[in-house]
């Protein structure tokens, strides 16, 4: 087994042995030596902040693809879900009226390229219709008044 002396006259100099990162565990009789280029190390960091694929910037995504159902991608905040996109465009997951964010629309096309983007970039129920905005504004004023007294 090679020493660290010997990994870092291996590599002739100081600078490039501190490229790596070097670990040893020793358990009675047994040593474990771990070597990890840095560059690596930082890889591993970043594949950690995400669930998924990286979309760019602090958001990310993974595709389900279940025996039944319809493909979807679940999108997530560094680590925190934001919805859930059908690969139709539908909303997954009972995310209906949310918003894809731009850099968030603009990486699907790229990443999952089956996947279909709703209108205007915001997610809808498709089966169910819109109440026009006077019934929506009525009975939110009732559901209000209801919760606070």
């Amino acid at each position: 087994m090679q020493s660290f002396e010997g990994f870092r006259q291996e590599k002739n100099t100081k600078k490039e042995a501190e490229k790596y990162i070097w670990f040893k565990i020793e358990i009675d009789d047994l040593v474990l030596v771990i070597l990890i280029a840095k560059d690596e190390t930082v890889q591993l960091l970043t594949e950690a902040q995400y669930r998924g694929k990286p979309l760019g910037g602090p958001y990310s995504a993974l595709e389900h693809k279940p025996p039944y159902g319809k493909n979807h991608i679940h999108v997530y905040l560094r680590n925190n879900e934001i919805f859930a996109l059908n690969s139709d465009g539908t909303a997954h997951d009972g995310y209906h009226g949310i918003p894809i964010p731009k850099r968030v629309a603009n990486a699907i096309p790229t990443f999952f390229p089956s996947y279909q983007l709703p209108p205007k970039n915001l997610i809808e129920n498709f089966d169910i219709p819109i109440a026009p905005k006077e019934i929506d504004t009525f009975f939110r004023r009732i559901l209000l008044l209801e919760n606070n007294g």
